[in-house]
């Protein structure tokens, strides 16, 4: 009787499978790539705020992941889909086209890294078979969020909830399964879950948050190597704000060179200027700041930049390491009083 069961089961998820097109649907989106698949198919989350000048960039025309004609935003300005910034899309290009496996993010604030793991997370477990994913996060709580997104896109797309087709949230089992043997597990950071099962991807959200809690925080970050050994195509995906800058993260963040890693640094706000964001974080005048991501306001910016010391606005909105981030002393005044004549 459960052999008779489990061909039945099997002959409805095949007859399913070939009504949706499962394949063909697959390898369109596998050679569009994350970025296509994010703004062409995937709709955009709830409680995301109306694009800026919405009404200036609405328009109707076809749609090749909805399969009909719709407006580019909803009556309320949110997008259909999903809009990504520039950063955003220079990652996801670097890692799907450009060979790059080892990942430093030093992001503010709302800069969207998090987001970024959900949208790759999706296509690549709709993608892959055999794939397996170990995403911590550097608190219970943070390790959920990318979950949240990956299961309302399973409710929202017949596709990607056929194929990523079991979402567990049981204590210490949190995680989801794919009908092509994938998993993807979502858990806090710590030493046991860093010497877990061997995977293609680990992906370590707020970094120094882990680190931040002590040597276990710590000794699970120098672990996560060992997580993808024995594995083709891996990667190692950090991110964080810069707010502690006594472990791997920052380690890796001065000398990416000497461990592999390409380092990127994204901002909830850019200065007027076109200056380096770092160079002249100090200015306090209020009208040099704006958005550096569409889903920040201006009103936004201009209350922190009122409300926020410089070393603040540094690390927790332009991405970059501080003196509020536990430094005591700065690496330029380090490197003016440091010896240069001799190798010791």
């Amino acid at each position: 009787m459960s052999d008779r069961r489990n061909a039945e089961d099997i002959y409805r998820e095949r007859r399913a499978s070939k009504n949706l097109d499962v394949e063909n649907w697959r390898k369109y989106w596998e050679d569009a790539g994350p970025i296509r698949f994010a703004e062409e198919y995937l709709f955009c989350p709830p409680n995301v705020p109306p694009y800026p000048n919405w009404q200036a960039s609405q328009e109707e025309k076809y749609c090749e992941g909805c399969k009909t004609t719709h407006k580019k935003f909803h009556d309320n300005g949110v997008p259909v889909h999903i809009i990504l910034s520039e950063d955003q899309k220079t990652l996801l290009t670097d890692v799907w086209k450009n060979g790059i496996r080892l990942v430093l993010i030093s992001a503010g604030r709302g800069a969207g890294k998090t987001f970024t793991y959900g949208v790759w997370d999706c296509w690549r477990m709709c993608m892959r078979e055999y794939y397996e994913i170990t995403c911590m996060g550097g608190s219970s709580e943070q390790s959920k969020i990318i979950q949240r997104y990956m299961d309302f896109w399973r409710r929202s797309h017949k596709e990607v909830g056929w194929i990523i087709h079991i979402s567990s949230k049981a204590i210490g089992n949190r995680g989801c399964r794919t009908r092509m043997h994938g998993e993807i597990r979502f858990i806090p950071c710590s030493p046991t879950a860093a010497m877990g099962p061997h995977v293609n991807e680990v992906q370590v959200d707020e970094v120094c948050a882990a680190e931040s809690k002590g040597v276990e925080g710590q000794e699970a970050i120098e672990a996560i190597d060992w997580q993808v050994t024995g594995r083709p195509e891996t990667y190692v995906w950090m991110t964080s704000t810069s707010h502690f800058l006594l472990g791997k993260f920052y380690e890796i963040l001065t000398n990416p060179i000497k461990y592999g890693f390409k380092v990127y640094f994204w901002g909830i706000a850019k200065h007027t200027s076109g200056k380096s964001s770092n160079q002249i974080y100090t200015d306090r005048d209020l009208t040099h700041w704006e958005p550096a991501v569409w889903w920040v306001t201006q009103d936004e910016i201009t209350k922190l930049r009122r409300r926020k010391s410089n070393e603040e606005w540094l690390c927790w909105a332009l991405g970059y390491p501080s003196l509020a981030s536990g430094q005591v002393f700065r690496q330029g005044d380090l490197n003016a009083v440091v010896c240069s004549l001799c190798e010791i």
